[in-house]
């Protein structure tokens, strides 16, 4: 029963992830959205969601496959396209990180498009993605910590203080909207 929870729990995720991005780009944009316009924006982009995050699941799938794969031969060419593969699955991840704020700001654009932008996003601007990934991981960390040992106690108040997704795309697209900018002045 906890496999089908956990799994129930993932596909919510899966689905809800680009509407609640949609949100909070509203926020971040500070425009007042209603909480019941999620879900019209479930129904509307619901598809676009599905397959950006099993594209991404699927390529990370590959990527560690090739990774136990290629740590198991004992050559330098392996050793190199090991390296290679490490850091491949570091970019995807890091661009993966910009999807969900770019398919926001420009609803309309393709699946390739918007995987196209979030990667020259990641590299244009490698310095303020690795810190934004390092606060990320770092925040989940302490908050899986802090919530492991408190969440008997103070859960009702730690629910108001530590933001869960929507308050990491509204992070995101706080820093999105800088980034963009300046790409307008240019």
């Amino acid at each position: 029963k906890r496999q089908v929870s956990i799994l129930i729990l993932i596909v919510i995720f899966i689905l809800t992830l680009l509407p609640i991005s949609d949100i909070t780009k509203e926020y971040a944009s500070k425009k007042e959205k209603k909480i019941t316009s999620l879900f019209k924006l479930i129904k509307d982009r619901w598809d676009k969601s599905i397959i950006i995050n099993l594209l991404y699941l699927i390529v990370l799938g590959i990527m560690t496959f090739n990774i136990n794969y290629l740590k198991q031969l004992n050559s330098v060419i392996f050793a190199f396209f090991f390296v290679v593969n490490i850091w491949m699955m570091v970019f995807i991840c890091f661009s993966y990180m910009w999807v969900m704020p770019i398919a926001s700001y420009f609803p309309n654009d393709g699946i390739l498009k918007l995987l196209k932008k979030s990667m020259l996003i990641t590299l244009d601007n490698i310095l303020i993605t690795v810190v934004i990934s390092l606060f990320i991981i770092g925040f989940a960390f302490i908050t899986g910590y802090i919530l492991s040992t408190l969440l008997s106690i103070y859960s009702l108040i730690l629910l108001f203080v530590f933001p869960g997704i929507s308050g990491l795309l509204l992070f995101l697209h706080l820093n999105l909207a800088q980034i963009l900018k300046k790409y307008d002045e240019v």
